[in-house]
């Protein structure tokens, strides 16, 4: 369906069109047709990786690896008395959706490198999945990664659960909703999430994700900015139908909290 309203679009000869593909695959042809016809494309909120050189223009887009270690930075400052030089191991856990697509992987990475960063190299060690593994001998500090074999409910409240039910586990960090979603619900039954708790940090929102929040079994999360990914994308689209230069922009992110997620600022980037 969005094959064809891109090529509707092309039809009617436009300056510049604005995309966000669903599918990056089935939008190549109608962007060839694009470019043959002179028409600039402007990526929106997701790219097109295999377009041809050109025919995309510019991105408006989240930083996922940006995103993902400002919520890295956000628990650290809520655990950082006990990540220091720690006298027994903990544990800091990671839930992903899955480890292909290229936003999910860049917000886990973000978030690992940058807690490796504040904790210092050499003294965390990361496990439970084989793209993400850093072994570091003693280290006092684990990262667990937990990725559901499949995108189901299911095995991933099942993963959720296994890394919640760790006896050294202070801290838990979602990448996106799903992810998020099935860590509220395995936390339904072990009630081990909260401020005097183990802490945790996510990612996008959803209504799950905001009850969260506001109840304080979630210490915040990260969401992107479409207000900005919208409003970008027109402003490099009218660049780019005047025949001015035009790169790629990061629309930013925001972290939110109970305190915070109602203000003027964020409130539009929240959806349930």
């Amino acid at each position: 369906e969005q094959v064809e309203q891109i090529k509707n679009a092309i039809n009617k000869n436009p300056d510049a069109i604005c995309l966000a593909a669903l599918d990056t695959t089935a939008s190549l042809d109608p962007i060839n047709q694009a470019m043959a016809a002179g028409i600039p494309i402007v990526g929106f909120d997701s790219g097109v990786p295999d377009a041809p050189e050109g025919a995309v223009v510019a991105n408006a887009a989240t930083d996922n690896y940006v995103a993902g270690a400002m919520a890295a930075d956000e628990m650290y400052k809520l655990i950082e008395d006990k990540v220091t030089d720690p006298a027994e191991t903990v544990r800091i856990g990671v839930v992903s959706q899955e480890a292909n697509s290229q936003s999910i992987v860049d917000r886990t990475q973000g978030f690992l490198d940058r807690m490796v960063e504040l904790i210092g190299e050499g003294k965390v060690a990361i496990e439970g999945h084989d793209k993400f593994n850093l072994k570091a001998d003693g280290a006092k500090v684990i990262m667990e990664v937990g990725i559901p074999a499949n995108v189901q409910d299911a095995e991933c409240v099942t993963v959720a659960q296994k890394i919640l039910g760790q006896q050294d586990l202070i801290a838990v960090y979602g990448s996106n909703e799903f992810a998020n979603k099935n860590i509220i619900t395995a936390n339904q039954n072990l009630n081990v999430l909260g401020a005097d708790k183990i802490i945790a940090v996510g990612f996008d929102s959803g209504k799950l994700q905001l009850d969260a929040v506001r109840d304080g079994i979630y210490a915040g999360a990260i969401t992107q900015n479409p207000v900005q990914i919208g409003y970008k994308a027109v402003e490099l689209a009218v660049k780019a139908a005047a025949g001015e230069p035009v790169e790629d922009v990061d629309t930013g992110c925001l972290y939110y909290t109970a305190e915070n997620m109602d203000s003027e600022e964020i409130a539009p980037c929240l959806y349930e």
